[in-house]
């Protein structure tokens, strides 16, 4: 028995402290524990999909079997969409521990705009100790650590460019854990465009180590909690009613910190498809952050 609790303590440590010389997120398949918000309340937002682009032979949008992350709504035919550009939605990634970190960040960002024939789209990036949207909200352009546009068109489509930003420590906030939050821009107004977002590579630069972190933002009392564990096909949620239900979304994670599940929240949610072993449930409304450990028989 005591090698058995001295074994789930160590597989614990790891998963709360293993760090890696970089944390590729690539959207090919899903959000990748990345939270979408669309907070003008209009439908449009960004999600994960097929990459979508124009085609400058007949202006025709088109899709590739290609997964991204992009909004879910399109430039039909090379029209731009009425007021694009005052769209106010986010995404928001997961914790980040930079405890390690050494001087510096750089993140690489593999990305298109739809049309080949503007450069005037940005990805502008944001950075935060919290991941309330509405803290990323109230920042100003001039508070972003970064942005890349998109140098040069071009007719050949879809063809994705690798940009990289340096982001010196100092400029990020200071504490362990830290949120990325990502914002479309575009300027001027009609030339409004849509993007695809490949894959976002963080790789230190100077020296030491980046994870993803499973730091709780605990509440004072009635944390979330399981009906039953071990479970066998469906894990059974208590949520914290300090919890918007409506707003919480949950990612599960294996003891080596790779996510196998990112979904919102139900009270039930199926994990059949999970292979026997430990697992982290984090469960987050965009203010109020609980981890729960179970074990799938």
């Amino acid at each position: 028995m005591k090698n058995i609790t001295l074994y789930i303590f160590l597989v614990f440590a790891f998963f709360n402290n293993a760090y890696g010389q970089e944390i590729l997120f690539d959207f090919s398949n899903d959000m990748q524990g990345w939270t979408a918000y669309d907070l003008d309340g209009n439908g449009n937002t960004i999600m994960q999909g097929k990459q979508w682009y124009v085609d400058v032979n007949d202006l025709k949008g088109k899709e590739t079997s290609e997964g991204v992350l992009r909004y879910n709504i399109a430039n039909f035919d090379g029209i731009y969409v009425p007021g694009y550009d005052k769209e106010d939605n986010w995404v928001i990634s997961p914790p980040i521990n930079i405890s390690k970190l050494g001087s510096a960040l750089d993140l690489e960002l593999v990305w298109e705009t739809t049309d080949p024939r503007t450069n005037r789209a940005f990805v502008v990036f944001f950075a935060s100790s919290s991941p309330d949207v509405e803290t990323f909200r109230n920042l100003t352009t001039k508070q972003s650590i970064g942005n890349v546009q998109r140098a040069t068109t071009n007719s050949s489509f879809p063809d994705f460019q690798s940009k990289t930003i340096t982001i010196q420590k100092t400029k990020l906030p200071a504490s362990d854990v830290i949120y990325l939050g990502i914002k479309r821009s575009s300027m001027p107004a009609e030339h409004s465009t849509n993007i695809n977002i490949k894959e976002i590579n963080m790789v230190p630069n100077g020296g030491g180590e980046i994870s993803l972190s499973t730091t709780e933002v605990k509440a004072s009392k009635n944390i979330t909690k399981l009906a039953q564990n071990p479970v066998s096909t469906a894990l059974l949620l208590k949520l914290n009613p300090a919890m918007a239900a409506a707003k919480t979304t949950m990612q599960v994670y294996s003891v080596t910190g790779q996510q196998v599940l990112n979904t919102k929240y139900s009270r039930e949610i199926s994990v059949a498809q999970l292979a026997p072993g430990m697992y982290f449930a984090r469960v987050s409304d965009g203010t109020l952050t609980e981890t729960v450990k179970f074990i799938k028989k």
